[in-house]
């Protein structure tokens, strides 16, 4: 019965170990869930610095403009635009630059200054050869044989000029052109519809009406 009883009692002694460090454990755990949160922060992170998350702001949309046009001469922009001031809709006339229709200049290249491309017309003209002296822009001082809208024109004056002995090239001229809008104030943008259109382009055949982002405020 001895050893039967030795067993029983180590069993017990076991059981109770068991049960104290169960306790303990599951008191470590209640007071680690109980710590504020700063506590368990490591050491220095009271002094870093902490960045509030903003969403980005977005831009706002450029206003659109209704625009007239397009004309060709500013007198008819100018026209429109009294039309619609007069039945309120403010409004200005934008002017801008497009590429226009390139010239071909017929040229005579000449060394020495105006003296020498003087005395080159001279002979030029006493050989009744049409020639003029350039006096500004990149090819002052030499001799033109005139300006051509298109380049088979100038290329027909080229070949004259090299079967009479003289030496000339084509030199491609860009120009730029300006057309005129009307353009209108976003705040009048809702007093543009079709019957407005229609009765406009009564007297103005060649408007057209398109949507663009504003050139500039009006009234500035």
């Amino acid at each position: 019965m001895k050893p039967v009883f030795l067993c029983l009692l180590l069993l017990n002694l076991l059981y109770g170990l068991w049960q104290l460090q169960d306790r303990s454990a599951e008191r470590a755990l209640r007071e680690a869930a109980d710590q504020p949160l700063e506590d368990g922060l490591p050491a220095g992170s009271a002094d870093t610095e902490v960045i509030p998350l903003v969403p980005p702001v977005r831009e706002a949309a450029a206003p659109l403009c209704v625009y007239f046009g397009i004309f060709d001469r500013a007198v008819r922009a100018e026209q429109l635009l009294q039309r619609l001031l007069a039945l309120g809709i403010q409004s200005t006339v934008v002017e801008r630059e497009i590429p226009g229709q390139p010239h071909f200049w017929v040229v005579m290249d000449v060394e020495g200054g105006r003296r020498e491309a003087l005395a080159q017309i001279t002979i030029l003209q006493d050989r009744d050869v049409d020639s003029y002296l350039i006096t500004e822009g990149p090819l002052a001082d030499d001799v033109s044989f005139g300006i051509f809208d298109s380049e088979d024109e100038a290329e027909n004056r080229l070949g004259e000029l090299e079967g009479a002995g003289f030496s000339a090239r084509v030199q491609r001229v860009e120009n730029m052109d300006t057309e005129y809008l009307v353009q209108v104030d976003p705040s009048a943008r809702r007093l543009v519809d079709q019957a407005l259109l229609s009765r406009l382009q009564m007297d103005f055949p060649e408007l057209q009406q398109q949507y663009q982002v504003c050139a500039e405020d009006i009234g500035e």
